[in-house]
């Protein structure tokens, strides 16, 4: 047999886990760095839309206050009222422009003087405008005119134009400023990308030298596991063969003996004294045992050969069960209670095998003047069918739980119970044989619990 590869060294593998965990490292910085440049292009984008929506809201401004002084002028030389309607608009549309100009500003915080004077700048305009327009409607038509003509009206226009000037200019410079910098943070963070990524590929292609020797050691302990398995599958099937062969061959011979111990005993049986007859029976009684042994065995090897997989229903089953062991269960007044159990797919001779050895050992060892109470359960997950079968019997010693599945192992004298002590051992072959485990949990006089698994995703064998 070819032995198998040796084993990668730790050094080789910590090496490897190393590189790796550095080389993730450095994926999380560079996809760390993208979202940052991507939240401050975002900022700096929103920037730019806020600073164009407060250019055309400061356009606005001094268009309404042109508009109402542009009202004014005209009511003050027509008297018709139809002239304020651009006045009362701007005097309207003052506050609501004031704050969306407020929520637009990039900084805010430079340019909070510069609004608080505007505000004072618009409302004396607009206070002298309502001024001269009192004038005039109370008759005091010649102050108004005199009021326009001092020029004050000018002079706040003028100054309100430089605080706008000033804001844009602000805006401006602060909106150049995040785009310069975004500018900066976006060049830098390329030239790390970059770097990180040639030092990232440098990491990966230095993985791949070293995992790739591992790979093809890995097809050879594959190549050599399945050749072993294939050899394993022979020799069971070998050892298999054997034991068929073996047991068959075993029962001519004892069949020779049961045959002449008959004949002996028809014959001679009234030629023996006490002592010859106790041998006699001795004699009996070992072929007996043997033969039952032998039948065992071939029993045994027989389990798996040939198997059909179908869909087994296990109400059906259990009911059959209960049918074949009718004369136990009348006997012992034994009570079988279950859930409604499952369809599953497997051989429905073992597994019929396995529930009827299971429920006729629940029976067997009960205990004295007590009826049997068996509780059959069943539930699922994703893989297996589990299922419990639990007794009030007399229970099995903790020091004997892994014996009782092995072959010919018997916890009692002969005389207690009767039984090859086989019944377990064939139950874990069919369990096993079906994807799954069994196991017991037991306590001495206070019964015990067989707990098993059938695999679901069986297929025909």
């Amino acid at each position: 047999m070819k032995p198998l590869p040796a084993k990668t060294t730790d050094p080789q593998i910590f090496r490897v886990v190393l590189t790796l965990s550095i080389a993730l490292l450095l994926l999380i910085f560079i996809v760390g760095i993208i979202f940052y440049i991507q939240r401050v292009e975002k900022r700096v984008n929103t920037q730019y839309v806020q600073n164009a929506l407060l250019e055309n809201q400061l356009n606005d401004l001094l268009s309404n206050l042109q508009d109402a002084e542009t009202g004014q002028r005209g009511y003050l030389l027509t008297f018709n009222d139809s002239y304020l309607a651009p006045y009362y608009s701007a005097v309207n549309s003052n506050e609501p422009l004031f704050e969306e100009i407020t929520q637009n500003l990039v900084s805010s915080h430079h340019d909070a003087v510069l609004l608080t004077t505007l505000k004072q700048l618009i409302d004396d305009k607009l206070a002298e405008l309502e001024q001269t327009i009192i004038l005039s409607k109370s008759g005091r038509h010649d102050e108004a005119i005199a009021l326009v003509n001092t020029d004050i009206g000018k002079q706040y226009m003028d100054s309100i134009r430089r605080v706008i000037k000033a804001l844009r200019e602000t805006e401006k410079m602060e909106l150049d400023e995040n785009l310069q910098s975004f500018d900066r943070i976006h060049n830098i963070s390329n030239g790390v990308i970059i770097g990180f990524g040639l030092i990232l590929m440098g990491l990966l292609f230095y993985i791949w030298g070293v995992i790739r020797p591992l790979f093809v050691k890995l097809d050879e302990v594959n190549m050599a596991l399945q050749k072993n398995n294939k050899l394993i599958a022979s020799k069971n099937q070998q050892i298999k063969q054997f034991a068929y062969i073996t047991s068959h061959d075993l029962k001519e011979p004892v069949r020779t003996i049961t045959s002449f111990i008959q004949l002996l005993e028809r014959r001679y049986s009234n030629l023996f004294d006490k002592n010859a007859r106790e041998y006699f029976d001795f004699i009996k009684d070992a072929n007996q045992r043997m033969e039952q042994m032998i039948s065992s065995i071939l029993d045994y090897s027989k389990l798996g050969r040939d198997r059909a997989y179908t869909e087994v229903d296990m109400n059906e089953t259990l009911e059959v069960i209960k049918k074949d062991l009718g004369f136990s269960i009348q006997k012992s007044k034994a009570i079988i209670n279950h859930t409604k159990l499952p369809l599953l797919y497997g051989s429905g001779t073992e597994i019929r095998q396995l529930f009827q050895n299971l429920i006729s050992n629940a029976i067997k060892f009960k205990k004295p003047d007590t009826p049997p109470i068996i509780e059959i359960t069943s539930n699922e997950d994703n893989r297996y069918w589990h299922f419990a079968i639990a007794d009030n019997g007399i229970g099995i010693p903790k020091d004997k739980l892994k014996k009782v599945f092995g072959f010919f192992t018997k916890l009692h004298a002969p005389d207690e119970f009767e039984g090859q002590g086989i019944g377990l051992a064939f139950c874990k072959k069919i369990v096993e044989s079906h994807g799954g485990n069994i196991n017991i949990e037991s306590d001495p006089g206070q019964g015990s619990v067989f707990k098993f698994s059938i695999s679901k995703p069986l297929t025909t064998g």
